[in-house]
């Protein structure tokens, strides 16, 4: 459940100030399995909790591996084949499941939340199904709510998961902003439960996994063995433990899914192939949603949309105690990666590993991403306040800098290098933050759209400076 926390500036600023812009602008990543393997291997090393990795390219398997460890205690090293929580990619299959039972006539995206789950109060607003996909409900998320992390090492029900936020105030009015939101695919689960007449557990397996072929997939019990299953580690300083206390079974239909790297290709084969929904139902689900004021959310039911460089990305991400998650398609280039870790804290960032493979399969370096008509950097030049704070708010001031013809973005006490990916776009390296400028009729820059990697609209930085 990465996104288990919601995305907020003070995390923008922790980022921005923490990673280590380190490494050449240049690096070159070279169209092959052993470019692949190297990247993997620095960051995953030996004696450290791994990941199991897939890398699939018009059909064919590029790369399968696992690296790392699989168990630190027996020094037992990473199948390819272990059985690892998808954390928050669970989300991608409770979306289908909705789709699945809207084609059958069995419910409607346009149903009220209190037709299905009468007993969790909205205030006497309507929330649609929709609105609980694309995390646009405006319901509070459990794991933002106080005391949450006191009981998260308990068997807890789906309804008692809900009483965190049952009667909160909603954040927002339906439909007028984004927040992403465990609760809401909480809320789906016992959606999926009362119109198909099934647990969400055996919903999925007969409807999603069989289906998929997907043979080594599991809602966990809490009751049962899974033969593979690994498992997961947190650190505290340079140690290494097992990851306690968080019973996984209270993600449920937001983020309890175990899987494997081969099931999730089965899985992104099965979907491509229309066996599970409709191509144009699969379409609306994995297109970005808009907000009244203009703003992509980058998010469509359970999938991230995104940008690398030129190419579009369908993704997501999780995590939750001892593990994480990543998986990332790229229709154009028919590229498809999976990660699953079992640690939350890999030393790389799972999205930065996985934009690298993609690289890498693509073939690209940064010269040849970088085919565009170029400005002079120093119209970037100044500072620029986000939207809704007062000038004098310092931690709201972001400050573009030049230095040796290469520009830098200060936020909070963070300095990050800027490369150049279109004539007014930037990303950070890694690909961590996106920066769009605006400009103006007359050419002028106004504002800055920022966009840090994971769902929601885009951060407004008006320009405050004299041009």
């Amino acid at each position: 459940m990465n996104r288990l926390w919601s995305r907020a500036l003070p995390l923008l600023l922790s980022a921005l100030s923490a990673l280590n812009p380190a490494g050449a602008a240049g690096e070159e990543f070279k169209d092959s399995a052993a470019e692949m393997n190297r990247v993997l291997a620095a960051a995953f090393p030996t004696n450290a909790p791994g990941a199991a990795v897939l890398v699939v390219q018009n059909g064919t398997v590029k790369l399968r591996k696992g690296y790392g460890l699989a168990n630190l205690e027996s020094g037992t090293p990473m199948d390819p084949a272990a059985v690892l929580p998808i954390c928050s990619i669970t989300k991608q299959f409770t979306a289908v499941a909705i789709l699945q039972l809207a084609e059958a006539g069995k419910l409607k995206l346009t149903d009220d939340l209190a037709k299905w789950v009468p007993d969790y109060p909205t205030g006497g607003a309507k929330v649609t199904l929709t609105q609980l996909l694309s995390h646009t409900s405006g319901i509070p998320n459990i794991q933002d709510q106080a005391g949450w992390q006191k009981v998260w090492d308990r068997e807890l029900t789906p309804n008692q998961m809900l009483d965190f936020t049952r009667n909160k105030p909603l954040d927002f009015a339906p439909g007028s902003n984004f927040e992403y939101s465990n609760t809401g695919f909480t809320l789906l689960g016992l959606v999926i439960e009362k119109a198909s007449g099934q647990s969400y557990a055996d919903y999925i397996r007969s409807h999603i996994f069989a289906p998929a072929a997907m043979a080594h997939s599991y809602y966990p019990d809490g009751q049962h063995t899974i033969a593979g299953r690994v498992p997961g580690y947190s650190r505290t300083g340079k140690i290494w433990e097992i990851a306690r206390g968080f019973k996984i079974t209270q993600a449920y239909s937001a983020g309890a899914l175990l899987s494997t790297v081969d099931d999730m290709w089965a899985w992104e084969k099965a979907l491509e192939a229309g066996r599970l929904v409709s191509p144009s139902l699969l379409r609306s689900a994995q297109a970005e949603g808009h907000l009244p004021d203009g703003r992509a959310t980058h998010y469509g039911y359970g999938w991230e949309i995104n940008k690398l460089g030129r190419h579009d990305v369908i993704e997501h991400a999780g995590g939750m105690p001892g593990y994480s998650a990543y998986e990332a398609h790229v229709p154009d280039s028919d590229i498809y990666v999976v990660i699953l870790a079992n640690t939350y804290s890999p030393s790389v960032p799972l999205h930065t590993l996985a934009a690298n493979l993609i690289r890498t399969a693509l073939g690209e370096t940064v010269a040849a991403r970088a085919a565009f008509a170029s400005t002079p950097i120093e119209e970037f030049v100044g500072k620029y306040q986000m939207d809704g704070y007062a000038i004098t708010d310092g931690n709201r001031m972001l400050e573009v800098t030049a230095q040796s013809n290469r520009l830098f973005a200060h936020l909070g006490t963070g300095r990050r290098p800027l490369t150049r990916i279109a004539t007014d776009e930037f990303t950070t390296r890694g690909d961590e933050f996106h920066f769009t400028f605006v400009r103006d009729n007359d050419r002028h820059i106004q504002k800055v759209l920022l966009r840090p990697d994971g769902p929601g609209p885009d951060l407004v930085w008006q320009r405050i400076d004299a041009r």
